[in-house]
């Protein structure tokens, strides 16, 4: 092999590893919208989730947790409102739910 092929399969190999992450959410996200989904109620916990857009204020949502067969699954709840300790209506895939997001998020 000489050194053009193999720095090409190199550039190839480097190009999926970065957009790896950006194609599974967007699978995730289509499963949500399209695929069979679930509802189950989940409770709002302490983790913080700072969300990006400010540099000043740091504005944060709390996370959520529920449980499908005995093994947990969190998210996001991606809503200020939310406070530890509430409830909120997951929506998950069907045989999926670590593809899950707070019900309505992505429709």
């Amino acid at each position: 092999m000489n050194f053009k092929k193999i720095k090409s399969i190199f550039v190839f190999a480097l190009l999926i590893i970065c957009f790896y992450p950006f194609l599974r959410e967007c699978n995730r996200r289509d499963s949500l919208r399209n695929d069979k989904t679930k509802i189950v109620k989940a409770i709002v916990t302490s983790e913080k989730h700072i969300l990006a857009n400010s540099r000043v204020t740091f504005p944060f949502t709390y996370g959520y947790e529920f449980y499908i067969d005995g093994k947990k699954y969190e998210g996001d709840t991606h809503n200020e409102s939310y406070s530890p300790g509430d409830y909120i209506l997951i929506e998950y895939v069907d045989g999926k739910p670590e593809y899950n997001s707070p019900r309505g998020y992505y429709k």
